[in-house]
């Protein structure tokens, strides 16, 4: 019941932490690793949204939320949604912390980065947290937990190349407001969760 959810709160919001640290970390490694030497622009924008952000923090968020659904006190789905939530809108206010911690205009991208980007991280989150859901307690495979996080990897992406390339076009980062193609990456992944 009641005491099982807080404590998947709780598991949430400190595997929140976690995934931000393993993203931290596979950013740079996988940028390290796989980025094109000579490519052009939008190449490379693309492989920054895709890659250096979305697969890394999305596998992160999905290393996180596999530990939360092993860490179950019940099997009730709610003790795990719970969790999930958590560890979605955990990921998004540390990751709006450490922009703003760099911000030139924080208040600007404070208000646009928390309202806008905060229900992404959550419908990503909740679009991983399903695949892993069915996959752990319901009987379904471990592709559908793959094809989830592919999903979650690419709805991010898509926001991501949107608002990166309306920030290198005009050069400004701290106050990106969403593009059409960032506005229907967002509400696609929204309305899928």
């Amino acid at each position: 019941g009641g005491g099982a959810s807080r404590a998947q709160l709780a598991r949430g919001a400190t595997l929140s932490l976690l995934s931000i640290g393993l993203a931290l970390v596979l950013g740079p490694l996988l940028t390290a690793v796989f980025a094109p030497a000579e490519a052009s622009k939008a190449a490379k924008l693309l492989f920054t949204a895709f890659v250096t952000a979305s697969v890394a923090e999305e596998t992160a968020r999905w290393i996180a939320l596999l530990l939360l659904s092993r860490a179950m006190v019940t099997k009730d789905p709610r003790e795990f949604l719970c969790g999930a939530v958590a560890v979605g809108l955990g990921f998004g206010v540390l990751e709006k912390v450490r922009y703003l911690h760099n911000a030139q205009n924080a208040l600007a991208l404070g208000a646009l980065r928390g309202v806008l980007t905060a229900p992404g991280h959550l419908a990503y989150a909740l679009v991983s947290a399903a695949g892993l859901w069915s996959w752990r307690h319901a009987r379904g495979s471990f592709l559908d937990a793959l094809i989830a996080l592919g999903l979650a990897v690419l709805l991010h992406g898509f926001y991501d190349a949107a608002v990166m390339s309306w920030e290198v076009q005009t050069g400004a980062s701290d106050a990106a407001p969403l593009s059409g193609l960032a506005f229907w990456s967002l509400f696609a992944a929204v309305a899928v969760s």
